[in-house]
């Protein structure tokens, strides 16, 4: 496998002739607005027409072992015995996503098929019907991983409302479709591919019931108005509401290893005192207020790359870093630790490629389905034999 990097902060294509093959894969994550960005696209296609690019807009761009804001992270990978294809669907209603990931899993061929990286954009599909529509239709030893695009700069480091211009996008060949969802195949038994998550939120508070919800929209807790709820806690954070929603999550009881599968919420309606939620929140469920600090998401990105770092055999060649926005937040000009902490854990010879958005998508390390999760830290290591 092989493997080139570069940074670009315009979209100037003039360094294009710095990758020194013929990629397969290309994968591009952007934390710029789109309008500047058909000339790249037009010139990366005329500097490598038989390269697959994928990837998707992002609030943050994980390059190496930094984060970067305003910028295209650009990987290009050449495999030596993998086969990739990509197939693109789109949709207008969020009530359609299971029958969405039915129909791009059904697009597959699934002899040799060993993983999907999916990138969806952010903020019209329900992504736990998404994925499990998408896992109907694959054979189990299919894994998925990739994630929910993030917008380009809704929110700043204060959780503060820039705009209400929500933009997050998958890339296809050209950029800014909304409602689109790219998945890339890759074929063959020689790559190998393990997976970590771990996400380091703590509960505090107490339990509460789901007293009336509807897949992901969350209309009363403890029989009060959800978003009654999510404002007693703000405090004098209230008037940046979503940015301030995205550091304080709601836990699921209980799940896996790290006890909560956290969900964030991406939207709120202020007419039925709603909150949206990427993914499901069952009626009838228990669930916690969540927050961080700053050390325990270090940690949880520690754990992640350890527990990663037992399951792979051998050193990846490639690691793929989704983490959810309100991580960044916590983080604030301290976010690239997270990265770091990967790397010093899975050593310096792995290319790191990655973003933060509004989920992240990953086939449990327990061989269970592809799951959603949110404000989680996620590594996929790429190896060839």
């Amino acid at each position: 496998m092989l493997i080139k990097q570069l940074r670009l902060k315009d979209s100037s294509v003039d360094r294009f002739d710095k990758i020194p093959f013929e990629a397969d894969l290309i994968l591009l994550f952007i934390s710029k607005k789109t309008e500047d960005l058909s000339q790249l696209m037009r010139g990366l296609k005329v500097a490598q027409p038989k390269a697959v690019i994928a990837g998707c807009s992002t609030p943050g761009v994980i390059h190496k072992v930094r984060v970067y804001d305003n910028s295209i992270g650009l990987t290009a990978i050449k495999f030596e015995k993998t086969r990739v294809e990509k197939k693109v669907v789109q949709f207008s209603e969020i009530e359609h996503s299971f029958a969405v990931g039915q129909h791009l899993g059904s697009q597959f061929d699934s002899k040799d098929l060993r993983h999907l990286l999916v990138f969806s954009g952010g903020l019209d599909v329900n992504a736990d019907k998404f994925l499990k529509g998408l896992s109907s239709r694959l054979d189990c030893g299919v894994s998925i991983s990739g994630g929910l695009a993030g917008d380009v700069d809704n929110f700043n480091l204060a959780g503060e409302e820039l705009d209400d211009d929500n933009e997050t996008y998958a890339v296809t060949e050209s950029i800014g479709f909304r409602n689109t969802i790219t998945a890339i195949g890759l074929y063959g038994k020689h790559l190998q591919v393990s997976f970590s998550t771990s996400h380091g939120w703590r509960p505090f508070g107490m339990n509460r019931i789901v007293t009336k919800a509807e897949n992901n929209i969350l209309y009363e807790i403890d029989n009060q108005p959800a978003l009654d709820l999510i404002r007693s806690f703000m405090g004098p954070r209230v008037d940046s509401l979503m940015g301030s929603a995205l550091q304080f999550p709601i836990g699921l009881e209980k799940y896996e290893d790290d006890a909560y599968l956290v969900r964030s919420i991406v939207d709120i309606n202020e007419d039925d005192q709603s909150l949206i939620f990427a993914g499901n929140i069952p009626e009838g469920s228990v669930v916690r207020l969540l927050k961080a600090r700053y050390d325990d998401l270090v940690e949880s990105a520690e754990n992640a790359a350890r527990r990663l770092k037992e399951l792979s055999k051998g050193k990846p060649e490639l690691a793929l870093i989704v983490s959810g926005v309100g991580r960044r937040m916590v983080l604030k000009q301290m976010t690239d630790v997270e990265i770091e902490t990967v790397q010093k854990v899975i050593g310096s010879k792995s290319a790191i490629a990655g973003f933060y958005g509004y989920g992240e998508f990953m086939t449990s390390y327990r061989s269970g389905p592809c799951q959603l999760y949110n404000q989680s830290l996620t590594i996929t290591m790429f190896k060839e034999n």
